[in-house]
């Protein structure tokens, strides 16, 4: 199961993909080969191998293309529930299994996110992972959570906000880039893709989140 979900996210920039590719590496698994992959945004990625079409992708859209049982579906809102983020992996649209995953907030992000505040700010977390997994994180982080927001979702999202005064928008990967573009500022975190980066106003090239309340510390001076 991790080596075909491993074959078919080689090569992908996605935290959850790398993530995948990590722990296969660290196995010492054979990965098959995968040809035409291809990523559907916010949903899955899918590739040929020998055996047939595999697709790893979230459990909306594995319930789009399979019939899940009570006891699967039972069992991956648990895992939701848990504060992780479950992948599918489908093989010719069957469910062959699923991955956990937890996306454990940055050392810095609760005082990052308290400067802020203290600042007057208003901090807001857009996600397109599930909404159980983002209730765990913000709750934890004491931070307003939006969840399973597509990318042009999360962009209409930052349209709105935009309405009620400017915003600054941080993120780090490819599906932020149109919002981070359509921010009063746009921000990218120094370890984001190539397409954040260059998307950015700005870039925190320390990689923390308090570079956030540095930065605006340092606007207001200027």
């Amino acid at each position: 199961l991790l080596a075909k979900a491993a074959a078919v996210e080689k090569g992908s920039s996605h935290p959850l993909g790398l993530a995948i590719i990590a722990r296969a590496e660290a196995d010492g698994l054979t990965l098959p080969i995968a040809y035409g992959v291809t990523a559907t945004p916010g949903k899955a990625v899918t590739g040929r191998l020998k055996s047939g079409f595999v697709s790893v992708g979230s459990p909306r859209f594995a319930a789009e293309q399979a019939q899940l049982s009570a006891e699967q579906v039972a069992r991956l809102q648990a895992l939701e529930s848990e504060g992780k983020t479950v992948v599918v992996v489908l093989e010719s649209k069957r469910a062959l299994g699923a991955l956990a995953l937890r996306d454990e907030p940055r050392p810095d992000a609760v005082q990052g996110l308290a400067q802020l505040r203290a600042m007057g700010l208003r901090t807001v977390m857009l996600t397109g992972d599930n909404a159980r997994a983002a209730r765990a994180i913000g709750e934890a982080l004491q931070i307003e959570a939006e969840a399973e927001l597509l990318p042009d979702v999360k962009l209409s999202r930052i349209q709105d906000l935009r309405a009620h005064g400017p915003i600054a928008m941080i993120g780090d990967g490819i599906n932020d880039a149109p919002a981070l573009a359509a921010a009063s500022v746009g921000v990218s975190m120094g370890g984001g893709t190539d397409v954040a980066l260059e998307t950015a106003d700005a870039a925190l090239l320390n990689d923390k989140v308090t570079g956030v309340a540095d930065l605006v510390r340092l606007s207001r001076g200027t």
